[in-house]
This record gives C-alpha cells, structure tokens and sequence, in this order.
C-alpha cells in the first residue's frame, strides 16, 4: 500500500496563495472584459442602436460568468483549505490516541510488574 506524506500547513499556504493570485487574475479578467465591452458600446453614441443593445448584453453576460468562475474558484479552494485542515485536526487526534493508547500500556506493565501480581489466564474447556 502507497504511504503518503503529505505538509498540510503547506498544503493549507499554497491553497491560500492560489486563492489570492485566482482572485487577483479573475477581478483583473473581469475588468478587462467590462472595460471593453464598455469602450466598444461608446464606439455607437447614437444610444439605442442595435448594436449598442446587444454589446450591453453581451456585457452583462460576461461579467456574470467571471462572477460565476470567481465564486466557484473560491469555493473549491476553500473547500481544499478546510480538506487540509481536517486533515491536520485528525492527524493530532490520532496522535493524541497513540500516545493515550502507549501510556495505558505502560501503567498495565508496571502494574503487572508489582510483587504479588500475577498474570491470571483464562482457559475455555471446549471439550463439554
């Protein structure tokens, strides 16, 4: 079986970092879109052509769908984050139960150990 090692602080680093370069490239997309879209509907200053109308809503269309990428990009991200932090949360209990589970273990050896104790051992008669 494959064993993996995995840094989930630096999982946790490098997600918030992709996060922040995302949200920085999708505002950045999300201006230059709208920004030309806007120069190109000012390229008809009659105001109501049909080409003007039909930018605009191409316009509208745009800046919603890099709306819709940013917010889905941000949620699984965020959703990675919170992976990794589980991940980190579990791993300390597991190793708080290893340490529970060792320090059991040597309490029942250094009981065992006293003068006068001794190991009982239980036989099942199967032969009735």
């Amino acid at each position: 079986m494959t064993k993996y090692n995995i840094d989930p602080q630096g999982i946790n680093g490098v997600l918030k970092n992709v996060n922040g370069v995302l949200k920085g490239e999708l505002t950045k997309a999300r201006q230059s879109t709208y920004d030309a879209l806007d120069e190109a509907v000012l390229a008809f200053p009659d105001g109501g052509s049909p080409v003007e109308q039909a930018l605009r809503v191409a316009q509208a269309r745009a800046v919603m769908a890099v709306n819709a990428v940013s917010s889905e990009t941000g949620f699984i991200v965020s959703v990675a984050v919170d992976a990794a932090t589980e991940y980190l949360k579990a791993d300390d209990r597991m190793a708080a139960g290893a340490k529970h589970r060792e320090a059991a273990a040597r309490d029942v050896d250094a009981f065992s150990a006293q003068p006068g104790i001794e190991a009982k051992t239980h036989q099942l008669d199967l032969q009735s």
